[in-house]
């Protein structure tokens, strides 16, 4: 069974992630029957997987917004001060306001008083100090950009949007010892840097052989399609707290939609999987560049890490995919704890701490090797 190569595109053109469905109180029985009654749109007979993915996309989106209605998560209100040390505190203020508030409403006096009243006060202290501070340092480091880079900075398009200001961004990237000069540069920038495009022209006869198996299409129907029961077992067992893609469908809408109509939304993934094809639409990320923990340069590009957003139809098809693909479970050696379920880097230096500790020799000498971006660039 052969499979069409995947895929990462990026679309500047393309609507920005800025709203979410209301799924808090949402009803949800409109939700599937609305779903229920769409069905045959994109299970009918005649569609190809590549069809009938795209237009079960589209459904999920339309009864969504039919039912559920969306909410914009674009924030307004500037807050270029917050972080996660204000929400720790704001926190702790919270709850101590809410035990001494639980004790006024029983009636309760003497020191369980008194003690929650100071530490209300003690929290509310320290929450409004370091809000005051964060403020402080924020403005100090507007002040000094602005003072280096004069009154046409583009600190000041920044504000004249009034869009939020990440202080990592606006040190821009480095390029050749010059640094980019506009979000869409800077974006463009880091995805060649760590989500680098596919270039044929470098391939070995290894790579070329395997795009050709790609295109080819398959020799026969594959047999060994999924049961209903293990698709629905899929279903169950999907996490509710996890990110949509770039979709917005969410797992929470896949179970719903799947109450009533499940057995049509297998149709699909059935197709797909019988034609050898994983489609498009299903595979399309939504690429979120986050900053690495620790003190290294922003404008370093390796300073950042690629996290993808996939669509959830798409990982549920995966989730179809791979135990026919690797019927016996991954192969991998004892030794391998990256990416392998069940083993982390706590256990790699267990391992390496007994192999030290078990030696018969007084010395142990140790080789570290590490690859760069030997994950992005894999096949």
């Amino acid at each position: 069974m052969h499979h069409q190569l995947f895929a990462t595109q990026w679309d500047p053109q393309r609507a920005p992630y800025n709203f979410r469905n209301k799924t808090k109180g949402a009803n949800w029985a409109l939700f599937g029957s609305l779903f229920a009654t769409h069905t045959k749109d994109f299970s009918r007979s005649s569609l190809s997987a590549e069809e009938s993915a795209e237009i079960l996309s589209e459904t999920f989106t339309y009864c969504a917004d039919v039912s559920i209605g969306r909410r914009s998560i674009t924030n307004t209100r500037r807050c270029d001060w917050w972080n996660d040390r204000l929400a720790e505190l704001r926190r702790s203020y919270r709850k101590a306001r809410r035990k001494l508030n639980t004790i006024k409403k029983h009636n309760i006096t003497g020191d369980l008083y008194n003690n929650a009243l100071i530490a209300l006060r003690v929290a509310r202290s320290h929450y409004k100090a370091a809000v005051d501070k964060s403020k402080g340092n924020l403005i100090q480091k507007l002040v000094d950009k602005l003072d280096r880079e004069g009154p046409w900075s583009p600190l000041y398009h920044e504000f004249k949007s009034n869009r939020s200001i990440d202080l990592a961004y606006i040190q821009n990237i480095k390029i050749n010892n010059r640094y980019t000069t506009g979000v869409e540069q800077t974006a463009e920038y880091l995805l060649e840097s760590l989500v680098p495009d596919d270039r044929p022209e470098n391939d070995t006869d290894h790579h070329r052989q395997i795009r050709q198996w790609a295109i080819e299409p398959l020799l026969s129907p594959m047999s060994d399609l999924p049961s209903s029961d293990e698709f629905l077992g899929i279903i169950q067992s999907l996490p509710l707290n996890k990110a949509s893609g770039d979709d917005k469908i969410s797992n929470k809408m896949i179970k719903e939609a799947c109450k009533l109509s499940g057995d049509m939304i297998f149709t699909v993934f059935k197709r797909c999987i019988a034609e050898g094809i994983f489609p498009r639409i299903l595979r399309c990320g939504n690429i979120r560049i986050i900053p690495k923990s620790g003190d290294k340069p922003s404008d370093d590009p390796k300073s950042y890490r690629p996290i993808t957003l996939l669509p959830s139809l798409g990982k549920l098809l995966e989730r179809l995919v791979v135990p026919r693909l690797l019927p016996g479970g991954v192969k991998f050696h004892n030794r391998q704890f990256g990416l392998t379920l069940g083993k982390s880097t706590t256990d790699a230096v267990i391992s390496v701490r007994k192999f030290v500790t078990e030696s018969k020799f007084q010395y142990v000498l140790a080789i570290f090797l590490d690859i760069s971006g030997a994950f992005d660039n894999a096949w």
